[in-house]
């Protein structure tokens, strides 16, 4: 008994520590929802310095503080609302550590995107979307990345965004937006297309043509316009030798005759268009020729202009046998090239260098400075980008004035006289001497040694993979040709086809220095279909053809056939990566481009311009 008489204060003292205990938890309990519910309160208010204060105290997680998510929530966001934007996203971000099961984590995720996007991280912001979970928010999101992404005007960080996020419909819309509202960016029209298919975007809300109306017929009217410059269209068929207007289109009548005999029928309807805007205007007004299937032409650039809103407007498809530039498509996804553009040459180049010398990756790119024509600079320009981007290391991007085409047999066939004074030095190249030494010229006596003069090269026997030259220009083909065959190591050089047509050029050097010629289109006069051709020709016209009647009838041919085979817009049916085979060209591939990719390399052997393979 007296025991438990000890006992029992103990006892007593134990409860109340308990009772203390509980009614503590209690009390804290009851604070973090007072200090949650009054910080709420002032943050409804909008009283956000006041309100953070109040979320401080519950912040900090315990098992009896369900509100410490929320309230380190309200606070990052009240931060925000008081524009201290740096605290709001490190308050944010200290929330998706602190509580990572939370059920609202994805409400964190969307106001750390909208901090991101409002300090121009728009690729961290859509990082931070891609974990919103809750499809309850998607309309939001939307909203979100349309409000800040729309606002990017560089095409270059749309495209980075794009490859990064390439399943984001708002980024590839905005992107193909860009892209087409560009009137002068063709090269990248292709991705408008693979993008409107990918996510089943509006085509025509992309100016882009519904591929899926277009509609079979058994006759296709096609509409020739060119500058005849002839009182009567007659007189063309008399005298194929005229001008290469002319010769044109006597390969594109000649091509007509064929198709119509396999009853492909084509009719054509040439329209003279003089040079002259004026009278394209009026020929413009003709009803028929909203009738047309094809427009050929015209050749010169008002008409062209004028020729290219009608199509547009019309939705008529046009093609132009004879220009290589990217601007006669801009803006119109109805005209077409029958060549390649001076840019798309320029890519294929790249992709067969990058074949080609990956045994030597040093470079030298040589372009013409024209004042008012960036055409050469352009394709220098971007050669040079492809192979950067592939690990090249292109050491000059030089541009020369057409009276400084001297700078190139100047520079790779530079000599130079140099005094050796170290004897490890000496040694060394004598090790090597096909590397460095032209020629030993004499050895001296210095005060306390002997010096030794040599001749060597200014630029190093095999230290250059290739040399690329975008010009036309005579003086930079026989600059270049006879300064490659001066050095013994011949360094790979990539010119253009025309130069092969340069009276001052030899072949006999062209062959010993290995080059490779660009080709936007190479007719092959060994094929059987060319002998067939240039027979019939000759009987008809009484003269060969030339290369603009070759054209005009591998032309006709190869595009009446894709109308009989797809419809009135031939592209229909021709995926990316399909090349249409030639009458006696290497192809057509247009898939989702408006200039045809396919680009030929050809070389000498034996005097003869064959086809080099990849």
């Amino acid at each position: 008994m007296g025991i438990i008489n000890m006992r029992y204060p103990a006892i007593l003292r134990s409860l109340s520590v308990i009772c203390l205990l509980f009614w503590a938890a209690s009390t804290q309990a009851q604070d973090h929802q007072t200090n949650f519910t009054f910080g709420k309160e002032l943050f409804r208010e909008g009283r956000y310095e006041l309100a953070m204060q109040s979320f401080k105290k519950v912040m900090m997680p315990a098992p009896d503080n369900p509100y410490a998510p929320y309230a380190s929530f309200y606070n990052a966001l009240s931060a925000y609302k008081l524009g201290q934007s740096e605290n709001s996203r490190n308050l944010f971000l200290e929330l998706t550590q602190r509580f990572p099961a939370w059920e609202k984590l994805d409400e964190a995720y969307y106001w750390l995107a909208t901090g991101y996007f409002e300090q121009n991280q728009p690729a961290a912001a859509l990082d931070y979307l891609k974990r919103v979970k809750s499809p309850a928010m998607s309309v939001e999101i939307k909203l979100l990345k349309t409000k800040y992404i729309s606002k990017i005007d560089s095409l270059n960080q749309l495209k980075v965004l794009y490859s990064n996020h390439s399943q984001d419909t708002v980024v590839a819309s905005w992107l193909a937006k860009n892209i087409m509202s560009d009137p002068g960016n063709t090269l990248d029209q292709a991705m408008v297309r693979e993008i409107v298919e990918k996510f089943g975007l509006p085509v025509e809300s992309f100016g882009l043509v519904d591929l899926s109306k277009s509609v079979k017929k058994s006759e296709y009217h096609v509409a020739v316009m060119l500058p005849f410059m002839f009182s009567s269209l007659d007189e063309s068929k008399a005298n194929p030798r005229a001008d290469f207007v002319t010769e044109l289109y006597t390969g594109i009548l000649l091509a007509a005759e064929k198709l119509n005999a396999e009853n492909k029928k084509v009719i054509i309807h040439a329209y003279d268009t003089r040079r002259s805007g004026a009278v394209t205007t009026k020929l413009l007004q003709k009803a028929e020729l909203k009738r047309m299937d094809l427009i050929i032409g015209p050749l010169y650039p008002e008409p062209s202009k004028l020729v290219s809103d009608f199509s547009f407007a019309n939705k008529i498809n046009m093609i132009n046998p004879v220009s290589a530039n990217p601007d006669v498509m801009a803006g119109n996804p109805f005209s077409f090239l029958l060549r390649p553009t001076y840019l798309t040459q320029s890519l294929k180049a790249a992709e067969y260098a990058k074949e080609k010398f990956q045994e030597n990756k040093n470079a030298l790119v040589f372009y013409e400075y024209k004042p008012n024509d960036n055409r050469d600079s352009l394709a220098a320009v971007l050669y040079a980008q492809q192979l950067r981007d592939n690990k090249f290391n292109v050491l000059k991007v030089k541009p020369l004035r057409s009276n400084e085409a001297h700078y190139l047999i100047d520079t790779l066939s530079f000599k130079k006289e140099v005094e050796i004074k170290s004897k490890e030095r000496l040694d060394s190249m004598l090790l090597h001497p096909e590397k460095y030494i032209v020629k030993s010229k004499q050895k001296t006596y210095g005060k306390d040694s002997l010096v030794y003069h040599h001749e060597v090269w200014g630029i190093k026997r095999d230290s250059i993979g290739h040399i690329m030259i975008a010009s036309s220009n005579p003086l930079f083909a026989t600059n270049t040709i006879s300064a490659v065959e001066i050095r013994p190591d011949k360094i790979p050089v990539i010119g253009r086809e025309d130069w092969l047509d340069i009276p001052q050029v030899n072949y006999d050097q062209v062959e010993r220095i290995n080059a490779v010629f660009i080709s936007p289109v190479f007719i092959d006069k060994s094929r059987t279909t060319y002998q067939s051709f240039s027979g019939n020709y000759m009987r008809k016209y009484k003269a060969p053809p030339s290369v603009y009647a070759s054209l005009g009838y591998e032309m006709t041919i190869v595009f009446g056939g894709l109308m009989h085979a797809n419809g009135n817009y031939f592209q229909a049916g021709l995926p990316e990566g399909e090349i249409v085979e030639g009458v006696f060209t290497s192809g057509f591939e247009y898939g989702f481009h408006n200039d045809n990719q396919v680009v030929t390399f050809l070389k000498l052997e034996n005097n003869q311009l064959v086809k080099e393979v990849k």
